[in-house]
């Protein structure tokens, strides 16, 4: 548990208060062998600890047996598919495109100059996983699309219930990718994207205490 304290805190995870709870409840709980411990750690006679002895026969022992079998069945079962399917998403969740791209230009129904306010030119693009990508606007706003790239047709289709792309790509360039085709079926659309580093988050941000979202939210 002091493990998980150090990782919540040096990481940003907003889970600081519960996970210093967790450790002060387990230092509690510890706190009953204690003295045992302590004289272990200095090489002192550590005298057994006299154990509670829980019925084993009759039906509260045969309750307290298959109680046992299926909780142990069941923590084994979940953590087994969890592995399997992490495993299975892995292996399946290089997609085609994948990195992080800057818009260098975002032009849509002849508009060449979107500012600050707009709710539907892009700043950046992230393509992480199979399936789906995430556009930063202008405005600083997320939107999280479904993604299908056909990397024979060279077509680029991006759904989300209120919005979707339906586009054309290239490279023109090792780090650069053009974007062409229609937004909602009506407007035209053209994009030009800048593959870039991804910069890592822990190293570009200063701790903080309180943090009520991760850092990569």
């Amino acid at each position: 548990m002091s493990n998980v304290v150090i990782l919540d805190f040096a990481y940003h995870v907003p889970a600081k208060l519960l996970s210093s709870h967790l450790l002060a409840m387990a230092i509690v709980i510890a706190l009953s062998d204690g003295k045992r411990v302590f004289n272990f750690l200095v090489n002192k006679p550590a005298e057994p600890k006299h154990e509670m002895v829980y019925a084993s026969q009759g039906w509260h022992g045969k309750a307290r047996f298959v109680g046992n079998f299926v909780l142990i069945a069941w923590v084994l079962f979940i953590n087994i598919s969890w592995r399997v399917n992490y495993k299975k998403s892995i292996a399946e969740s290089k997609p085609a495109l994948q990195g992080n791209y800057l818009v260098k230009r975002f032009y849509y129904s002849g508009d060449k100059n979107p500012d600050s306010t707009d709710t539907i030119a892009w700043k950046s693009l992230r393509i992480e996983y199979a399936g789906y990508a995430r556009a930063i606007l202008i405005n600083d706003h997320a939107v999280d699309f479904t993604l299908k790239v056909d990397t024979t047709a060279r077509t680029f289709y991006l759904n989300t219930p209120d919005d979707q792309y339906l586009l054309s790509y290239r490279k023109t360039g090792n780090y650069e990718l053009e974007l062409w085709g229609s937004r909602l079926q009506q407007d035209s659309v053209r994009i030009k994207l800048e593959r870039v580093h991804k910069e890592f988050i822990l190293t570009s941000h200063d701790f903080q205490w309180i943090n009520e979202y991760p850092d990569n939210r």
